[in-house]
């Protein structure tokens, strides 16, 4: 990904000289200053983003040109934010939470005498998800599926599983991620959560998790639901990958160590796959049209591998 070695390897310039950049901390907080653990903050305008920690306080490191430029803080469930570098510099950024719909709500009883399964395609071969943005701001990966049309009533999600990937630098270690359910948008893009702040943690070695939904009873809408995941920028995710990159068969960083973050997600090779999505700075894009020039991907597209389980 070409575009992304170079920004490698000017933020690597920039860390050079400490001088030239600004350290910036601050918290995010709700309406009663209480902390919001693992919210997302991502520059409009450049691949630069974290996550704020356990305590909802965040802490990156910017080049004083970016000073005035605006950062959108988020968080599931609550209204986002967008706002100057320097207005929230040493300061709490307060999220107003939506709204909850208080319409009727149907309370209807789940039978689970039908199910339906997805699961992954594994033939093309499997490959490792990281962070597809080589580790500069914290990006989300989601999957269409529609609803089974063996339902002709309701139907809800059950189980979500979630592969991993074994890497050396990060496999025996714990980390944490957030599952996301989307609904669909006008544009058909991921749209609203449908699911609470889900944060799940993977124990050292553990090459799947099992994500019991049953009691979140989200209902399959009839034009389907999206399931994603999110990459926190969390201190214990960090890890470190030592690599060679090239630029025109060039090479112009050798044992270059770039900072990381787990876990690294199973994905599985696909010929086409128009129903995955990436977040990041220009909003939610088609994996199939991101510049994924790399040569483990063989011209395949990688798809995100989830299983997925439907009950009545």
């Amino acid at each position: 990904m070409r575009f992304f070695l170079q920004l490698i390897l000017i933020l690597s310039c920039l860390q050079l000289s400490q001088a030239q950049n600004t350290n910036i901390k601050g918290r995010v907080v709700d309406e009663n200053s209480e902390p919001l653990p693992y919210a997302h903050l991502l520059f409009q305008n450049y691949a630069i983003g974290t996550t704020s920690n356990a305590e909802g306080y965040f802490a990156f490191s910017i080049p004083d040109s970016l000073r005035n430029e605006k950062v959108r803080v988020s968080y599931v469930g609550f209204h986002s934010k967008i706002a100057r570098i320097e207005n929230i510099a040493g300061r709490d950024v307060k999220l107003i939470p939506k709204k909850e719909d208080l319409d009727e709500v149907l309370l209807k009883q789940i039978l689970k005498n039908k199910s339906y399964t997805y699961r992954p395609g594994w033939r093309n071969g499997t490959i490792g998800f990281g962070n597809l943005n080589a580790g500069l701001y914290p990006s989300q990966i989601a999957v269409f599926y529609p609803k089974p049309d063996k339902f002709d009533a309701s139907c809800y999600l059950e189980e979500v599983r979630v592969y991993f990937f074994k890497t050396t630098e990060q496999w025996q270690r714990s980390s944490k991620f957030r599952l996301h359910i989307y609904n669909v948008d006008e544009n058909g893009k991921p749209g609203e959560d449908l699911l609470k702040n889900l944060i799940v943690e993977r124990d050292p070695g553990e090459s799947s998790i099992d994500v019991e939904l049953l009691k979140e009873k989200i209902s399959i809408p009839e034009d389907g639901i999206f399931i994603g995941v999110e990459h926190l920028f969390i201190k214990e995710n960090q890890f470190t990958e030592a690599r060679n990159y090239y630029i025109n068969d060039s090479l112009v960083a050798q044992d270059f160590e770039l900072v990381k973050y787990a876990p690294v997600f199973k994905g599985v090779l696909m010929d086409e796959a128009e129903d995955a999505w990436f977040y990041g700075p220009l909003g939610w894009q088609k994996i199939s049209e991101l510049e994924l020039s790399h040569e483990a991907f063989d011209s395949k597209i990688p798809l995100p591998a989830f299983r997925v389980k439907i009950t009545d």
